[in-house]
């Protein structure tokens, strides 16, 4: 379905290679607001790594995804008071941006 809304150039021009922490930025809000179990999630990112996504954005989304994730947000406030889940998120928020760049330190030394 993705492939049908979002062109592979597009994808590749605002999560490839060149776009740089813009494009760790980009992944992060959308791995935060994407819903969905792994079943969904993850042929997600490989569509978007086959697409020209460079591993730094996909890997900020994954982690986006797991330690964000707003889709949540109704299921902890049943739960939680509305202290613990922003705190939750806000604590969230760095993880991504840094497993991000790491990632492109890590690749870079690795390939």
């Amino acid at each position: 379905m993705i492939q049908v809304v979002v062109p592979k150039e597009v994808i590749a021009k605002t999560l490839g290679k060149e776009s740089g922490l813009l494009g760790i930025l980009l992944a992060t809000g959308l791995g935060a607001v994407v819903p969905g179990g792994p079943y969904v999630v993850y042929p997600v990112f490989a569509f978007l790594y086959a697409a020209g996504a460079d591993i730094s954005p996909i890997i900020a989304f994954i982690v986006a995804w797991s330690t964000i994730a707003l889709g949540r947000v109704p299921f902890e406030l049943a739960f939680f008071n509305l202290k613990i889940v922003a705190t939750r998120i806000l604590v969230g928020i760095p993880f991504p941006i840094i497993a991000g760049y790491l990632t492109k330190v890590v690749s870079g030394l690795i390939s």
